[in-house]
């Protein structure tokens, strides 16, 4: 009896999986066509465009059709690049509708981005009520080339204080270590991809490199 029971209650679970993964996969195909109609119309349904990329984004419906990854769907089903999908993902999820139609999708992604950009930004929904500006002018008076140029000098003053700090703790690291009795340590720090990192050379005599194996 019990192993009927068991049987039974595995057989129930197989089939609410299926009917859970037949639920996403109409789901899915729902968004897929609503994105397919707005696509040629980019220019004025661009959010409605973007709350579909989201959906399938945020809720990894591209699983229930058969896709490994979001890049994967998107190319296959011919949706456009991922970078732009992007775009419209962060418009969507950080500009309401009423003020992403006036203002466009270049506009809004441009906003996101210097808001991202600016630890002293001020709040998106204060610049688009007007409450509050950018560098004393209203955002009406911002282009969207002009905000992205903001924020590329931004990045560019950010890279320029944390590299100036990774050279401080770099000499700070030296002088450390030369107390310490490597007086012939050098330490450089180096920008990359990947943030910044640190290059240690020890130069010791037999000795030290002796005392150094010996710890455990």
């Amino acid at each position: 009896m019990n192993d009927t029971r068991r049987t039974t209650a595995l057989t129930d679970l197989r089939h609410q999986g299926r009917s859970a993964l037949a639920i996403q996969r109409q789901r899915a195909q729902e968004v897929l066509a609503h994105i397919r109609r707005n696509l040629g119309l980019i220019s004025d349904a661009f959010y409605e465009l973007g709350e579909g990329l989201r959906e399938l984004h945020n809720n990894q419906l591209y699983v229930a059709l058969g896709y490994q990854t979001f890049r994967e769907m998107l190319q296959e089903e011919n949706l456009g690049g991922y970078s732009q999908a992007l775009k419209l993902i962060q418009v969507v999820t950080h500009i309401p509708r009423e003020h992403a139609v006036q203002l466009g999708a270049e506009k809004c992604y441009a906003i996101t981005r210097y808001a991202r950009a600016d630890p002293d930004a001020p709040d998106i929904k204060a610049l688009l009520s007007g409450r509050a500006e950018i560098d004393g002018k209203a955002l009406s008076d911002w282009t969207a080339t002009d905000l992205h140029a903001l924020t590329r000098k931004l990045a560019t003053r950010k890279r320029s204080v944390s590299d100036a700090d990774a050279r401080r703790t770099a000499r700070t690291a030296q002088a450390a270590l030369r107390q310490h009795g490597f007086s012939g340590a050098t330490v450089t720090a180096r920008s990359g991809r990947h943030g910044i990192s640190f290059r240690v050379v020890l130069d010791m005599d037999q000795g030290v490199l002796a005392r150094l194996t010996r710890l455990k």
